[in-house]
């Protein structure tokens, strides 16, 4: 296709220059899908543009169009045919969970769709896809130039599901847009699908900070029917025909709940402005995920529903980490020791005055005991992100660590104000 520059040389650095403020101008309304692959295996990683499409909403932030948290595994950067940065956005993927698996240390190559919508540009543009290394930067995967009238950038029109308000506060340029999606709903449970997402909506408020800012969001429930209920349970050798195929038993973890059709999800979640999509199961099976800027996923019907629905809501949203871990390290490949992970809520403690250093009272020993005299004292808690030594959590309990957590810690909530913040300031 001739829109496509595509870089396969892993060890290639994009350098760029940035602008000195964000310029909406260079943008209309309207936005810019890009659906691309994130593949390889342990040791290789690359991104394949698969196409684009024109969508009829943008729902992000005009005074926030660069990223400045720098957040997440990945990252989407728009410049300017001079190479000023006009647009970024982090995000996380499942290929880099599954790049920790014994498939891919077997050099067993494998391919996940990823989806992102950016603000659609006026003019041409290069567009560059990047990964962060274990040593913290940035690589280019991909790059190419994009000229906004292009012909083959599709302009399919969207999906005509009906649509109900949960919640709105206002234009989509000064409030977070989030999408739900139902999963396993037959045509006969929309009534139900609409009834639970209420539920998850008030799930979500009754924890701080996301409370604080009930006037600052607008939700909506897209009603997308399955020929059948609920979802797949591998495990258990029961498939069912659903929309976006989620399944349990995600890299063999019984609970770990993905949904395996992005290109579907995103289809239609396109009917309405969006900053973040959430589907909803439906099922009362235990389990969930949520990856930064990607989407977040949870069942309805679980006893731990509640729990579950703000806890995956601040990994997908806020991109904070796990603050559970294992004696047995189950992810030992994810996280460099000798370098800060990007997450704001864990640690090396190789660079404590970047995270939430200046949060922790004078005299509390940092690494921090996990001791009853620390129970409810903000400090450096060694245990994190599943590793069991070399990552600091912020307490001793945090809903990042348990669902008999009341609450995300003070750390959890600056980290979650922060990103919601760009998105309404």
């Amino acid at each position: 296709m001739k829109y496509v520059f595509l870089f396969l040389a892993i060890n290639f650095l994009f350098a760029f220059t940035s602008l000195k403020h964000s310029d909406s101008s260079w943008f209309s309304n309207e936005s810019l899908r890009i659906d691309f692959y994130l593949a390889g295996n342990i040791k290789q990683e690359l991104a394949i543009l698969k196409d684009m499409k024109r969508e009829p909403y943008w729902g992000g932030n005009p005074n926030s169009m660069i990223d400045k948290m720098n957040l997440g595994d990945y990252r989407i950067c728009l410049y300017d045919t001079t190479g000023n940065l006009l647009y970024s956005k982090g995000f996380s993927s499942l290929f880099r969970e599954w790049q920790t698996t014994s498939e891919a240390k077997l050099n067993l190559n494998r391919s996940f769709l990823h989806v992102m919508q950016v603000p659609l540009p006026k003019n041409k543009v290069v567009i560059s896809v990047d990964g962060r290394k274990k040593d913290g930067i940035f690589q280019t995967l991909l790059k190419w130039k994009v000229n906004p009238d292009d012909y083959l950038i599709k302009k399919e029109g969207t999906s005509s599901y009906p649509v109900d308000t949960v919640l709105y506060s206002g234009p989509s340029s000064k409030n977070l847009d989030i999408a739900f999606i139902p999963e396993g709903y037959t045509t006969a449970q929309m009534g139900k699908f609409k009834a639970d997402a209420k539920r998850i909506k008030d799930y979500i408020f009754k924890l701080q900070p996301f409370s604080e800012y009930r006037n600052n969001m607008n939700m909506y429930a897209i009603q997308s029917p399955s020929e059948e209920s609920g979802a797949d349970i591998p495990g258990k050798h029961i498939y069912k025909k659903t929309l976006l195929d989620a399944s349990w038993y995600t890299f063999d973890s019984e609970r770990y709940l993905t949904v395996n059709n992005n290109e579907i999800m995103f289809n239609i979640a396109a009917q309405v402005p969006y900053d973040h999509v959430y589907v909803i199961v439906n099922s009362d099976v235990y389990g969930g995920s949520g990856f930064y800027n990607n989407y977040t996923c949870c069942t309805a019907g679980n006893q731990y529903s509640e729990q579950v629905a703000s806890h995956e809501f601040a990994h997908g949203l806020c991109g904070l980490a796990d603050e559970y871990f294992y004696d047995k390290d189950a992810i030992a490949y994810y996280y460099n020791l000798n370098k800060e992970p990007w997450e704001q809520n864990i640690t090396t403690l190789v660079n404590f005055k970047s995270k939430w250093k200046g949060m922790v009272k004078a005299g509390t020993p940092v690494p921090t005991p996990r001791v009853g005299a620390y129970k409810s004292t903000l400090g450096a808690f060694e245990g994190g992100a599943y590793t069991a030594k070399g990552i600091f959590s912020p307490m001793m309990d945090c809903r990042m660590k348990t669902n008999s957590a009341p609450g995300l810690c003070p750390v959890c909530q600056a980290a979650a104000r922060r990103v919601i913040d760009s998105y309404i300031k």
